[in-house]
């Protein structure tokens, strides 16, 4: 059986090409391009260079990359359906043998091929792929190999490979040098008896792709496009041209060309013959893996079910047996079980574990503890999961996909790691993510290339989304033009060009998140391996789809922010307050968990904490279970893209009917109120409409997907309207349904997914709600996680009337814990030493470790047996972790500022403060004072250095702001200015040394000037100032001015990055009362409409792909979030305060719907310059 491609070619079943006679081009076969899998050292994907083959005539096309087989799925995939047999192959570079091209001759040299690659990047690391010619020669066989190099490199090479599988490749790009090149090598061959054949050194599929070529070239060489030279091509030659063309320029060389044929024919392997095999399972006790997951499953149902006697029994047994059978068909019964063995393991190991995405749609999973979601209680639909009939993109048998969810962290490295252990280095990797070219690392890359000023780089950007642009307001040009760029003039247009061009090749090798390939035997002969950044990982060159397309099994071990906060939080409720919390044997119904879901009070839930969701949340008013899993899968960009949220809320609000095609439809449709959300609603559409099979219908939703082939959907359409014509649904009802079918099948979320995510929401919640000093202990210890910052988790935990104490060296571990403060107190959140910004980890648990020895006598008590270095001590003595650490054995108790004085005397006991000295000539000093004038104290210089390394505390005296510094007898004396600005988020994100350097520099040379006065405590020009804050009572005083409430709350910003003081909007309120400011809490009970202004720390910036340009933000003040919406003109015109304004004020018109209230935003502008521009004009009121 064959077909028949568009230009005439002949196409065997088995993909082979059969030559026309007499074809004068068929002669000549392209054996080797390059694609941008070889990383800078090509411009095409693989996708290109298979489409310009087949329209340029070839019949067989090689790819071989430069040190890996990167690229080779994709065109396997794409070749075949261009009717090319792809040719499987790689570059090597070979020492002393220069770089060797290699092509699989059948699949014993593809093993080989694969071993060498491997090894070469185990030996070349990340940057190179180099190999022995002794280990070129070990791997030989089933290989051919071509080299263009010197003759030198032919002597190598021949020499380990012998003549019979070695070639001398010469290539012709109209380039006299290269000529001269051509004839050095053919004269080497021919003397050592080595045959010579054709190549093009292919780099780019068209003539169009040599500017992208050349610069990438440039990346690669670090250097510009003035600067490259004779480094470049000299001419775009490089490109695939038709066999013909090719052949003319050899006609000198005939011997050459028929070559090309003849290694093709000789080079028959292809990626059909993967040889891949599923390893064996571990504990196996039945006869065969059917009977062995047989057992097990039937074990675990009757935990599940109840057994025989349960009312669940019937329909859960039925429903396995039928799954059961169907595995046993498809012999994937070892699948089953080794994930199985995977979930054992994490059961032996209190490792929290739970499968989610369509493997919840299997009650064999949930029998086994795999997943948690009960798909026979849900009516969720198997199919969705496995079914005979499915396959993958290539048409081969697919396997099933489970995932598993697991503590992000070290639990999951500790589950990856017993994997690697059970099937081997060798056995075992993680799939590759392929990093490509972004809109930022596109538009840096290649301005450097051109040679364009840093600062315009740097201008553009910051103006530049971190990933694609979404929207007009998102285009290069339009952010090239906004950073001042000349759109108009030469180099800036090949700039955009080329921007556009990189945009999605490949830009260097990253690792899957979890995905993790298994094989029986070597790994490393089905796919090369190549060393992992983390330690003790390796990865395989193909990335998941990469996987599954060639049916190599790939398991997802995912880790999981609120997986880890659900682990840590359980023994905390345990040990604390003695409660035993199972999370399978929560109350479903718990009206504390609706309450707070329904007001959307739910910073910090998995998966509803969104800006989108907490809008959402007090419109959908979930009571129920399923009202939760609806609300995980219709904040989703399908329902958004096919616009389905709203008509789901309008219907549930009651304000619309529900309706749906055909009455048929209505069982499928009902729970939704007749709105598609799930996948698994787009099948039984199908099946009940047009009599599919659960098969066909799976078939139906993978046709419609993210690979959309328009013959293969016209194809389905036919078959849908033929069974709906049959079951007498009209044409305008199947218009209907097939329109509802083909916008929704691209984004749709899978039900037994969003149930698997419902669940952990709701644990969640309830942890939030019942346990909440548990629950932010442990979000704060998990993080980074989720949306907000550890300052924005203790303002709502405080909110929640949690107390969080501050960090404190006598009584913080090095993650946050809970204490009480009597046996009847309430628990409390103890920040851990973890948040101390520089603080290093082990010496936080050393400090855990000598407390617990002995308690601190002094402050140069715990810098001494702790190993705190200076700059550590003082940032502790900042954020008043010190405070309950005497200033001396049995001395009082220090205030932050005396902290700061103690430490540093204690430092000096070490490196002291001031090891760095250095006399200056421009320090004022007379070498001979007046007659009659009393002698300076001597008097030395202290290097900028070393008054930049002073801690920020120290340099702002909240007052009169003179620097003092120094103890043991020595003071540091000079009058500076305060630190600019007022308030307390003013140094927030700066380091205190660009701090004390920025004010030197202000100042001039009297602030230069820093003089050590022996025996002196006061400060040398400045008298007390009155009003100035006072230590506390049985506090130790120092000479440096006392923080009051604005410098506490600055440095436990700069030095903690939280307060567990008062919110630092709060101190600003007054301010904000004169400007008109209203609360966050005040705004919902304000008539809709009325022009408002809000204002808040900026703690959310959002701007989803699906909201055409839209920016949400998200304010917080010391009563709540206020939501602000800001649509693209006002947010292109305000873009400089909405990005860089920490605390930032808006003004606009108050919109309420549905219980939700959100400022649609037309001004913004931050706090401090709107105090100063009101005062001035009150333009603003």
């Amino acid at each position: 059986m064959t077909d028949c491609d568009r230009r005439g070619t002949r196409v065997s079943e088995a993909g082979g090409v059969k030559r026309r006679a007499g074809s004068a081009d068929a002669e000549y076969v392209e054996l080797h391009a390059r694609s941008a899998f070889s990383f800078l050292r090509g411009s095409s994907l693989p996708e290109d260079l298979a489409h310009a083959a087949a329209a340029a005539g070839h019949g067989v096309f090689g790819l071989a990359d430069v040190g890996g087989l990167y690229g080779i799925p994709r065109f396997h995939t794409v070749a075949r359906r261009q009717g090319l047999r792809p040719l499987v192959g790689a570059e090597i570079d070979v020492e002393g043998g220069g770089r060797v091209a290699l092509l699989c001759e059948d699949r014993g040299g593809y093993k080989n091929l694969c071993r060498l690659l491997t090894l070469g990047h185990a030996q070349g690391g990340k940057e190179a792929c180099r190999v022995t010619p002794s280990q070129l020669a070990d791997f030989r066989q089933g290989l051919v190999a071509l080299s263009a190099g010197t003759p030198q490199h032919l002597v190598v090479l021949a020499a380990h490979l012998g003549t019979e599988r070695l070639f001398a490749e010469v290539r012709r790009h109209l380039d006299p040098r290269q000529e001269r090149e051509n004839r050095r090598r053919i004269d080497a061959a021919r003397a050592r008896g080595m045959r010579v054949v054709a190549g093009s050194g292919i780099r780019h599929a068209a003539p169009a792709g040599k500017p992208l070529f050349d610069a990438l070239t440039c990346i690669r060489l670090k250097t510009t496009l003035d600067e490259a030279g004779r480094r470049l091509s000299r001419n775009a030659e490089r490109h695939v041209r038709p066999p013909r063309e090719i052949a003319a320029r050899f006609r000198d060389l005939p011997e050459a060309v028929r070559l090309t044929r003849e290694i093709a024919d000789r080079c028959a392997y292809t990626l059909d013959d993967l040889g891949y095999e599923l390893p064996e399972p571990q504990f196996l006790h039945a006869e065969s893996l059917d009977g062995e997951l047989w057992h097990r499953t039937m074990d675990g149902a009757r935990r599940r079910y109840g057994g025989p006697g349960s009312a669940r029994w019937p329909r859960a047994i039925a429903q396995l047996e039928r799954e059961l059978a169907l595995i046993a068909r498809l012999g994937l019964a070892g699948y089953f079980l080794i994930v199985h063995d995977i979930v054992l393991f994490c059961g032996s190991e209190n490792v929290l574990v739970q499968g989610r995405g369509s493997a919840a749609n299997s009650a064999v999973c949930y029998a086994l503890g795999i997943t948690a979601v009960d798909p026979v209680g849900m009516s969720l639909l198997f199919e969705r999961f496995l079914s005979e009939e499915r396959t993958d993109s290539t048409g081969h048998k697919a396997w099933p996909d489970i995932d598993l969810d697991l503590p992000s962290g070290d639990q999951r490295e500790k589950v990856i790691q017993h994997v690697y252990q059970r099937y081997g280095s060798a056995g075992a990797a993680m799939t590759a993510n392929m990093i490509t070219y972004r809109a930022r690392s596109a538009s840096r890359e290649i301005g450097k290339v051109l040679g364009l000023p840093q600062e315009e780089l740097d201008r553009i950007s910051k103006l530049l989304p971190q990933f694609e642009f979404t929207t007009d307001y998102d285009s290069l040009q339009h952010r090239a033009r906004e950073a001042g760029l000349a759109v108009g003039d030469r180099r800036v247009g090949l700039y955009l060009q080329l921007c556009q061009q990189i945009a999605g090749l490949p830009r260097h090798l990253g690792q899957h998140s979890g995905g993790m390939v298994i094989a029986r035997g070597r790994l490393d002969e089905i796919v090369p391996l190549e060393p992992a950044s983390m330690p003790g990982r390796v990865v395989v060159q193909w990335d998941k789809d990469d996987c599954a397309d060639l049916g190599i099994i790939k398991i997802d071990l995912l880790g999981l922010g609120m997986m880890a906060v659900l682990e840590q939080a359980i023994p905390l409720v345990r040990a604390h307050e003695g409660v035993q919390l199972d999370l399978a044997q929560l109350p479903p119904d718990d009206p504390g968990v609706y309450r707070l879901l329904q007001t959307a009070d739910t910073i910090g839930v998995f998966q509803v904490e969104s800006r989108a969701q907490m809008a959402t949340l007090p419109r959908m008013r979930p009571d129920h279970f399923y009202d939760i899993v609806v609300e995980v899968a219709i904040i989703r960009p399908g329902p958004i893209v096919g616009q389905m949220v709203n008509p789901y809320l309008e219907r549930r609000a009651g304000r619309e009917e529900p309706s749906v095609p055909h009455p048929s439809l209505w069982p499928v449709l009902q729970r939704t109120l007749g709105v598609p959300l799930f996948q698994e609603q787009l099948m039984r559409i199908a099946m009940t409409a047009a009599n599919f099979t659960g098969g066909e219908a799976d078939e139906l939703r993978r046709a419609m997907g993210s690979k959309r082939s328009v013959e293969r959907m016209k194809r389905i359409e036919e078959r849908l309207r033929a069974g709906m014509t049959a079951n007498g649904i009209s044409p305008k009802a199947q218009d209907e349904i097939v329109q509802s079918i083909t916008s929704f099948a691209l984004y749709g979320f899978p039900e037994s997914h969003a149930a698997s995510f419902a669940l952990i929401v709701y644990a969640s919640a309830y942890l939030k709600v019942h346990h909440p000093q548990a629950f932010y202990t442990a979000m704060l210890n998990c993080w980074p996680m989720g949306f907000y910052s550890p300052a924005t988790l203790v303002k709502d935990a405080q909110r929640r009337g949690v107390r969080v104490k501050a960090i404190d060296v006598k009584r913080s571990d090095w993650l946050c814990t809970l204490e009480r403060a009597g046996p009847e107190e309430e628990l409390r959140v103890r920040l851990g030493l973890r948040y101390a910004r520089g603080l290093r980890e082990a010496v936080g648990k050393k400090i855990v470790e000598e407390r617990g020895r002995a308690p601190f006598a002094s402050i140069a008590d715990l810098a001494a047996r702790t190993g705190l270095r200076r700059d550590e001590l003082a940032a502790l003595a900042e954020i008043g972790a010190l405070a309950s650490v005497p200033m001396r054995p049995g001395g009082p108790l220090p205030t932050r500022r005396a902290a700061l004085w103690q430490a540093e005397a204690a430092s000096r006991r070490g490196q002291g403060l001031f090891a760095r000295v250095e006399p200056r000539e421009d320090a004022g000093l007379a070498e001979n004072p007046p007659a009659g004038a009393t002698p300076s104290p001597p008097m030395v210089t202290v290097a900028h250095e070393a008054v930049a390394n002073l801690p920020v505390a120290a340099r702002m005296s909240g007052g009169a702001g003179s620097v003092v510094a120094g103890g043991a007898g020595f003071a540091l004396s000079n009058t500076l200015p305060g630190a600019p600005g007022s308030g307390p988020l003013a140094h927030v994100n700066a380091h205190p040394r660009e701090h004390a350097i920025k004010a030197l520099r202000t100042f001039g040379e009297q602030a230069r000037s820093v003089q050590l006065v022996p025996g002196q405590v006061e400060c040398s020009t400045q008298k007390p100032v009155p009003g100035r804050v006072r230590p506390p009572p049985g506090r130790a005083r120092s000479p440096l001015p006392e923080m009051d409430l604005r410098d506490r709350i600055a440095a436990d910003l700069r030095g903690t990055g939280m307060t567990v003081g008062p919110h630092p909007v709060a101190l600003e309120r007054e301010r904000l009362r004169a400007l008109g400011v209203h609360a966050a809490a005040e705004l919902p009970m304000m008539p809709r409409s009325r022009r408002v202004r809000a204002a808040g720390l900026c703690i959310v910036r959002q701007r989803p792909g699906t909201a055409k340009g839209f920016v949400f933000l998200s304010l917080e003040d010391e009563t709540g979030i206020s939501n602000i919406v800001v649509d693209p003109p006002t947010f292109e015109k305000n873009r400089r305060p909405i990005l860089a304004s920490s605390l930032l004020v808006v003004e606009g018109r108050l919109e309420k719907y549905d219980g939700v209230t959100s400022v649609k935003g037309d001004r913004f502008w931050g706090l401090h310059e709107a105090v100063e521009y009101d005062i001035q004009s009150h333009d603003f009121h």
